[in-house]
């Protein structure tokens, strides 16, 4: 399969590869060795990041730009540095309209998850997560449209179908009945299959057999691919490169984009208990059509071909529907129409 990268203002922004484990073993050792730095030991306790200041591209040049300014006036140099300073702020002026012009250009994703992440102690010694614990964050994408649908903090010691498991997608609605629980992650050349129901399919099977025939992974786009069960891998057993576009596929050919955008070590702010993650930290907003005959309520069924309907097709809530298609004794009025169950763009 072909690699993409997520594209951020026009660059691609995406890391190396690297192994999650490794990382995690490489941070705490780091955090040892500043332990026992004694450099490090002579600064304040009492330091807080309030205090931190983080300088912006116009401010850095408008320090510059002072700095230059009282050198040359000490250099009994007025005229030059006048100049200088009014080229500057033009310069400054046009800065910020570019500045400016490219904030209001992007695109801004609004979160509508419903309740923030909450810091929160376990009192229970087995669900309190580990102070070595190593969490990535991890954002799934619209199937077709490709924006972002959700995103997620895992804990590296979480196998890859915890996630799976709280990825929400319409087309598992639309296949509910089918009992479709098959899917699997596409990670550098891995698929890693979920295989924990009986009948489950291994999707990734006829994909490395027709890749493997005739070395067609020696073809551009295409590779050596392996199979793992997503079950039994931990996300610390990962190579991964952070911005990469992955994937997530799931009934059948329902095929999502995922990505690695952070990756780091838990700290004080973040909800210790366990049982909390995968902790969602974002959702993009769900889409419903109203009514068409109240305009008031969500509608719950759509309708084709519906001949007291206003428009083709239509939406009702439950509280129209009934009465339009139904007699007093709860008898079907006509049955010339298509009707499904609706629940949202």
């Amino acid at each position: 399969m072909e690699e993409h990268n997520i594209i951020y203002e026009g660059q691609p922004i995406v890391s190396g590869l690297f192994n999650v484990k490794q990382f995690q073993s490489s941070f705490s050792k780091d955090l040892l060795d500043m332990e026992e730095d004694e450099e490090l030991a002579q600064f304040p306790l009492d330091l807080s990041v309030d205090e931190l200041i983080i300088i912006s591209k116009q401010q850095k040049i408008q320090e510059e730009i002072k700095r230059e300014l009282e050198r040359r006036e000490k250099d009994d140099r007025y005229d030059q540095s006048e100049q200088m300073r009014k080229r500057a702020e033009t310069h400054l002026i046009s800065m910020r309209v570019y500045f400016t012009e490219e904030i209001r250009k992007q695109n801004k994703e609004i979160n509508y998850l419903a309740s923030a992440l909450q810091v929160s102690d376990s009192n229970n010694s087995l669900d309190k997560v580990k102070d070595d614990e190593v969490i990535l964050s991890v954002a799934i994408y619209h199937p077709t449209k490709h924006y972002k649908l959700q995103e997620f903090l895992v804990l590296g010691s979480q196998p890859l179908s915890a996630l799976k498991d709280r990825i929400y997608c319409l087309s598992d609605n639309f296949y509910s009945l089918l009992d479709r629980k098959s899917g699997y992650f596409f990670i550098e050349n891995t698929f890693y299959n979920d295989l924990r129901s009986p009948d489950a399919i291994d999707y990734s099977q006829k994909i490395i057999q027709w890749v493997n025939e005739e070395e067609r992974f020696t073809q551009p786009g295409l590779g050596i691919y392996s199979s793992k069960s997503m079950d039994h891998t931990l996300f610390r057993d990962l190579d991964i490169r952070i911005g990469t576009q992955y994937f997530y596929i799931h009934q059948g050919d329902c095929t999502h984009i995922i990505s690695f955008t952070d990756l780091r070590m838990i700290h004080g702010l973040d909800n210790f208990s366990r049982s909390s993650y995968p902790l969602q930290t974002f959702q993009n907003k769900i889409r419903k059509k109203r009514c068409c005959i109240c305009d008031i309520y969500p509608a719950k069924r759509m309708t084709l071909n519906d001949k007291v309907a206003p428009e083709n097709p239509s939406f009702f809530c439950d509280n129209c529907f009934q009465p339009l298609h139904y007699s007093c004794d709860n008898q079907l009025l006509f049955g010339d129409f298509e009707v499904y169950p609706y629940h949202h763009d």
